[in-house]
């Protein structure tokens, strides 16, 4: 499968249209409140402490209203927005199928234009069946990523939990990595740096410790009218005690082609485990093949990549890349994607370490 590639010319790398948007959250009610213009409640910047019951929440039950009052109530950023359900169905047509911009695990995901003007991506959870899964998936998102900030990470802009609802609103990202739509190599070096800027911020610089995605791969990579990369979808984080920590996991989820072996093998999870994640989609973007495909090797992209001299390099990077000016500095950045992927977690960079490769 053709990731990147096209016939039309790099003038045409700013046409990129389309969206591809994760979130997933819930509403409830807040301690410290006010009203906005629209007659929405703005959660105050109230957070302290109580991002340690991560462990918990996990075992909760996931229909405790009050566990989700409690997230709302601590939801740190100003400007987080509990919208009501009537405003974000008038703001997609009523969740028509022509807002539709996407689907993943947790539901539908919608392109919305909020009373005020501003596009967002909304984000609701699928009715029936309703699954722990999808629950514990709102609530991961809604404890995280108010509180990150970074131009790399997506922002979540307020959330509904009327009744049975969960839905998660988010900036609105105009662009995404698209099947047969070329990219230059200075677009292509700009998303894969601004990815390694956002994963070294969740791994070494959070205030909430050190955060695994769990799921880094180019269909999380949201992209802004400049190009720049936002990641997205949270569902799978893991919060780690340090970066050196590793953690035990009860069930292995990811995507293949994008995760880590070793987590499948040994059932634990590393900030090394987003670091293959990260490697393995700067592979796909730089040479646009899947990460699936099995070349004459009988070996995926990763394992006919490994060990692979200049000349087999060449052959791998995408064909509109080779006779690049900058080819030195390809073949520089598809060597450090090589490491990122190695076997073993020690074997690997670590994401601060990018700044050393020049890479971030």
């Amino acid at each position: 499968m053709t990731i990147f590639r096209t016939q039309e010319s790099a003038s045409n790398d700013n046409d990129i249209k389309s969206v591809e948007v994760r979130a997933e959250m819930e509403p409830f009610t807040v301690e410290d409140q006010q009203q906005d213009g629209n007659g929405n409640i703005v959660v105050s910047p109230t957070w302290k402490h109580w991002f340690r019951r991560l462990v918990q929440w996990r075992h909760r039950d996931p229909s405790t209203s009050q566990f989700i009052r409690q997230l709302i109530g601590h939801a740190q950023l100003g400007g987080f927005t509990i919208f009501k359900f009537s405003q974000l169905a008038a703001s997609t047509n009523n969740f028509s199928y022509q807002n539709k911009i996407g689907e993943g695990s947790f539901g539908p995901v919608y392109k919305g234009v909020l009373a005020n003007g501003v596009h967002v991506a909304i984000k609701k959870r699928r009715v029936f069946p309703e699954s722990i899964q999808s629950d514990v998936q709102f609530e991961n998102e809604l404890q995280i990523i108010p509180k990150l900030q970074h131009a790399n990470v997506i922002k979540l802009l307020g959330c509904c939990t009327e009744g049975n609802e969960r839905i998660l609103v988010y900036e609105y990202m105009p662009k995404r990595l698209k099947a047969g739509v070329f990219l230059s190599w200075p677009l292509r070096c700009r998303i894969i740096e601004g990815i390694a800027q956002g994963a070294a911020y969740l791994h070494h610089h959070s205030r909430l410790g050190s955060l695994v995605h769990g799921d880094l791969k180019p269909g999380n990579i949201l992209l802004d009218c400049d190009m720049n990369p936002r990641i997205s979808d949270f569902g799978l984080v893991e919060v780690l005690e340090s970066e050196e920590d590793e953690k035990e996991i009860d069930a292995i989820s990811g995507t293949p082609g994008y995760i880590d072996p070793l987590l499948v093998e040994i059932q634990r999870i590393s900030t090394k485990s987003d670091v293959y994640g990260f490697g393995a989609t700067s592979l796909v973007i730089m040479t646009a093949h899947d990460p699936l495909m099995e070349f004459d090797t009988g070996r995926s992209l990763v394992g006919h990549s490994n060990g692979a001299d200049r000349r087999r390099a060449m052959e791998l990077i995408d064909a509109s890349l080779r006779n690049d000016p900058q080819i030195n500095e390809i073949l520089r950045c598809m060597h450090i994607a090589l490491l990122c992927v190695q076997p073993d977690w020690a074997d690997r960079p670590t994401m601060s370490e990018m700044p050393e490769y020049h890479l971030a």
